[in-house]
């Protein structure tokens, strides 16, 4: 008999199509992707990775990964034109209390803050939304590639 059993990880959405957005600076969902109601259980985790680039220019580009309309990442650019993120997000043993990093700005590393948390209730469909907010219509900000995964114990 095994001594811990292997998690099953299950492909919610996946895309390496580019999506572009420039030309507002409200914030712009590039992807959406469902999490179907009671698919995280108590325990269970969602997992999200995204590439995304934008222009060389002083005027901030800020991507966002938001999940159940709560902001889990954050992140503006200006100068840097690539970044990569990862954020993971768990049901804390309740299907409508989660936590996950606390760095709004970051996805790995150190942060002052304390973790991040929500109630989101998952026994229902929730949303992860992939979203852009440009400080200048001139600029741009694309997401390159992402992958959301939800990993169950």
């Amino acid at each position: 008999m095994p001594l811990f059993r292997q998690p099953k990880i299950i492909v919610l959405g996946a895309s390496g199509v580019r999506a572009n957005h420039t030309g507002t600076t409200s914030k712009t969902t590039v992807a959406s992707i469902i999490v179907p109601g009671g698919m995280m259980g108590l325990h269970g985790r969602i997992r999200v990775s995204a590439l995304w680039t934008n222009n060389n220019s002083v005027g901030s580009k800020t991507v966002h990964i938001d999940f159940g309309g709560t902001s889990w990442l954050g992140s503006a650019n200006t100068t840097q034109t690539t970044q990569n993120q990862m954020i993971v997000i768990a049901n804390r043993g309740l299907a409508n209390s989660q936590v996950g990093f606390g760095g709004l700005s970051g996805s790995f590393g150190t942060s002052g803050a304390a973790p991040g948390t929500s109630a989101i209730d998952t026994t229902v469909d929730q949303t992860v939304t992939l979203a852009v907010t440009l400080a200048s219509g001139a600029d741009n900000a694309a997401i390159e590639n992402y992958l959301v995964e939800l990993i169950r114990p």
